[in-house]
């Protein structure tokens, strides 16, 4: 299967808000397909194209969710989420047991293999196992760093110094390194958007210069296989409904997780409010179908004390879906 890519290379350094909006000292590793969308409809509406958000608030377009990539031997190296299923190992290899229990990224080599049900000799690739990265060649650790900032809370309410409270932010700092994502076809409208992004940044603390990233652009091919029921998300997805879940998860090899969606609204007159939350399944999971595009792409986040003639907030769950063998496939 062929996509489109976009690389987004940061040279600055990245927080992502991880489960309450209030919780800085731990970032998230990667970039959530909900936020890309959400941040482009933003960014159309910021410079005057509000009329290229659709109506119904379904893009034109699917994305996945932006994962690390390192440059390495004059080549982008791809990473993607490790699959919920098992490794299909050529033997149990005990002494490295734990460390695959760790990893949470696969280079594309071991990916296609995963997805592919090729069998992995761990033991005579002991090597390739870097951390929470399963690599043939990168090492991620050079390349991709985390480390905490201080900051401090002042009270808006109080002008005593000892009302300040300290605090650290976690950061993800890149070194000829970024994020990349997969979309299903060439879009001007979402590269103009991109293209403002690289200054406005992604993230938190963008006002002081987090964030920015350089942005470029390719193709990937990723080797799929054939003849098999069963998919895996590489988005955030949201079925568009209870029947489609039960059907496409009524599989014995189906795997899934969930994580809740949500945060504070960042449009111009309405910050500070909460918007509603939605709980979505996570990347990587495997489900009964084989449809490339599937999910609810219109989630209308716009919390009930608004007023109805308020803009809709839109989160989508449509994610991008590519075959994956499994045990019994």
């Amino acid at each position: 299967m062929q996509f489109k890519v976009y690389y987004l290379k940061f040279n600055a350094p990245l927080h992502l808000g991880n489960r309450r909006p209030d919780t800085y000292d731990v970032t998230e590793n990667y970039l959530r397909s909900d936020t890309i969308i959400a941040a482009v409809y933003d960014t159309w509406a910021k410079i005057g194209k509000a009329d290229w958000i659709p109506n119904d608030g379904i893009p034109a377009f699917t994305v996945s969710s932006a994962y690390p990539y390192v440059e390495h031997g004059g080549k982008k190296v791809h990473f993607f989420p490790r699959p919920k299923i098992r490794f299909n190992q050529t033997k149990e290899f005990d002494q490295a047991r734990k460390a695959i229990k760790k990893v949470m990224w696969l280079d594309q080599f071991y990916f296609e293999k995963v997805i592919n049900q090729e069998s992995i000799d761990f033991e005579s690739g002991r090597t390739h196992l870097k951390g929470s990265y399963l690599s043939k060649d990168a090492d991620p650790a050079g390349h991709i760093t985390k480390d905490g900032r201080q900051r401090v809370e002042i009270s808006r309410r109080s002008i005593d110094p000892k009302d300040s409270r300290p605090f650290y932010m976690e950061f993800i700092f890149f070194q000829n390194a970024g994020l990349f994502f997969l979309t299903d076809q060439k879009d001007e409208r979402l590269k103009k958007a991109l293209e403002i992004l690289q200054y406005e940044g992604f993230g938190t603390d963008r006002t002081v210069g987090n964030g920015f990233f350089t942005l470029e652009e390719g193709n990937i091919d990723i080797r799929v296989p054939e003849g098999t029921k069963t998919s895996t998300n590489l988005s955030l997805y949201t079925p568009k409904d209870s029947d489609d879940f039960r059907k496409y998860s009524d599989h014995q090899d189906a795997a899934y997780d969930t994580i809740k969606r949500g945060g504070w609204i960042t449009s111009i007159g309405l910050m500070g409010i909460e918007k509603k939350s939605v709980r979505m399944f996570t990347e990587g999971s495997v489900w009964c179908h084989l449809e490339a595009i599937n999910g609810k792409a219109n989630i209308n986040l716009r919390p009930s004390i608004l007023e109805s003639d308020t803009h809709p907030i839109w989160r989508s769950g449509r994610s991008l879906f590519i075959p994956i063998k499994t045990s019994s496939s």
